[in-house]
């Protein structure tokens, strides 16, 4: 491919390309040859960008800074950019917007919480819980829940350590939500 001067920059792909491996380095970070690729592509727009009078951020040649020099600050930042929409910043998605809940929808979304948790356990679907996990459903989260007792009190009614009970009330929980029980 021929080589494309602009300004004080001999050839615009191949310089875009050393600036991108450049900030890769400095970052120590890598790349697939796609994503050089469209780093390299949006440095090229960028220079282009740079050189349009009609854009407020043009270089000026009168500010006395060589082209190369003002391209190479800004690419810097544009790289950050490129890397935050590349790999998912959550400032690049679309913000939540936020509704006024009325007093009845208040009171609708309040009523759903009113349920016992008795209730709630009733609704379970035990039979597709492995047998640890029903193990630990009836003989430790029911009498937590139903009775109040406390984990302490139900490791020494087994015998068993409070860590115990804690990692066998997180597996519970882990099935659970792989159920989509909870």
């Amino acid at each position: 491919m021929p080589s494309v001067p602009l300004h004080d920059i001999d050839d615009v792909l191949a310089w875009a390309r050393d600036q991108a491996q450049r900030n890769l380095n400095h970052h120590n970070a890598y790349l697939t040859p796609q994503q050089h690729e469209d780093l390299t592509a949006t440095f090229v727009e960028h220079l282009y960008r740079w050189t349009d009078p009609r854009n407020p951020n043009a270089w000026n040649p009168q500010h006395g800074q060589t082209f190369k020099n003002y391209a190479k600050e800004r690419l810097q930042k544009r790289y950050i950019d490129w890397l935050r929409k590349e790999f998912t910043d959550d400032r690049y998605r679309p913000r939540v917007v936020f509704c006024e809940l009325t007093d009845t929808d208040r009171n609708q979304i309040r009523s759903g919480f009113d349920i016992p948790m008795e209730e709630v356990l009733a609704t379970i679907n035990t039979t597709i819980l492995s047998p640890q996990a029903q193990a630990t459903l009836m003989f430790i989260a029911r009498p937590i829940i139903e009775e109040g007792q406390t984990v302490d009190e139900i490791a020494s009614r087994h015998n068993r350590p409070h860590k115990w009970v804690s990692r066998s009330l997180q597996q519970l929980r882990d099935e659970l939500r792989q159920h989509c029980l909870i």
